[in-house]
């Protein structure tokens, strides 16, 4: 298929529950973008229970903008994704979410991208915010945007020297719904997981994945370290969920916490036989206390975390146990 526009119809789709918080500074930044063409937003909500719709109704009021709700009674997100796509009218898909922020010109270099480079999904980086003006919040923002915290994820690595490449999957992609219809859509199997499913699925098939690092996006981290447990928790359970359909699909991001998991069980079950084993756990958890600390007290120098790099390590601690757990427990799962 053939786009024939140069700034073609794009449909913004947002599937979302509960977001009163943010999704009236969702939907004005995706009005105020300074794309040329054509908007459509889809936002798909999943029978909130708070004052989203509310808010939705009151800035479409407020606003000229051409917003459709429709009720997602699976809740899940790759059903929303389905369900707002299956409804859009444009030739082009931009998924975002309720409690992203995109610059303002992300849709035009989004679209742009997508045009000239004839690659299949763009998308770009995504920069975390603390959700409160707390240490524990800050602290958090920072540890999913750093390496020892999410490994070689490109697109959370805004703190780096990001440049424009291939990768394994993005956030937010920018798509044509022709490639949809042709994967079959998101997985519904899926409670998380469903972008890299379908980013792996378009990498399966001959297709590109590109990050485009003028592509910014501000998201909104977890505020407490039980939201963050319960997250990267639900990360790992589904992220395992997913790789036994897609065994290829794996990185060694993936792996390592699960496996570190797994060796300090291990070696402390032998260590009660075995003084070689007690060395051996002693030797792991301090290296990975001291890196831990290293990463934590290096923050601090560089003024990347204030009073916040006191609790870093423990953030640490709760991100890489929460999603080794969530791995083991699914691994051990049986088929649904």
């Amino acid at each position: 298929m053939v786009l024939e526009k140069s700034n073609p119809l794009v449909s913004v789709i947002i599937p979302c529950r509960n977001e009163e918080k943010y999704i009236t500074s969702v939907l004005e930044t995706i009005c105020n973008q300074d794309y040329h063409g054509k908007l459509e937003i889809i936002v798909v909500d999943a029978m909130s229970q708070d004052h989203t719709r509310e808010k939705i109704n009151g800035f479409e009021q407020q606003h000229e903008c051409d917003i459709a709700i429709i009720d997602n009674e699976k809740i899940i997100i790759p059903a929303g994704l389905n369900a707002g796509i299956r409804n859009a009218k444009g030739e082009i898909i931009l998924r975002m979410d309720g409690h992203a922020i995109p610059e303002k010109n992300y849709i035009r270099t989004a679209v742009n991208t997508l045009l000239t480079t004839g690659y299949d999904v763009v998308g770009g980086i995504c920069k975390s915010y603390p959700a409160k003006d707390t240490n524990i919040a800050k602290a958090i923002a920072f540890a999913i945007s750093h390496p020892f915290g999410v490994g070689d994820s490109r697109f959370r690595l805004s703190a780096g020297n990001t440049r424009p490449q291939f990768v394994d999957t993005v956030p937010f992609g920018c798509f044509k719904k022709i490639l949809w219809e042709k994967l079959g859509g998101f997985d519904e199997s899926l409670l998380t997981n469903e972008d890299y499913d379908f980013n792996y699925r378009v990498r399966q098939s001959g297709g590109k994945v590109y990050l485009e690092p003028q592509l910014i996006t501000r998201y909104y981290a977890r505020d407490s370290l039980n939201g963050l447990m319960k997250q990267y928790y639900r990360y790992g359970r589904w992220k395992c969920k997913m790789l036994k359909k897609q065994p290829r699909s794996i990185k060694w991001r993936h792996a390592v916490p699960p496996v570190f998991l797994i060796s300090i069980i291990l070696f402390a079950g032998f260590s009660f036989f075995s003084h070689f084993f007690r060395i051996l756990l002693l030797f792991e958890i301090f290296v990975y206390l001291f890196f831990n600390l290293f990463v934590s007290i290096k923050a601090r120098i560089n003024n990347k975390c204030d009073q916040s790099f006191a609790i870093l390590p423990i953030v640490f601690i709760v991100m890489h146990f929460s999603w080794g757990f969530g791995m083991l427990k699914s691994f051990f799962e049986k088929k649904s």
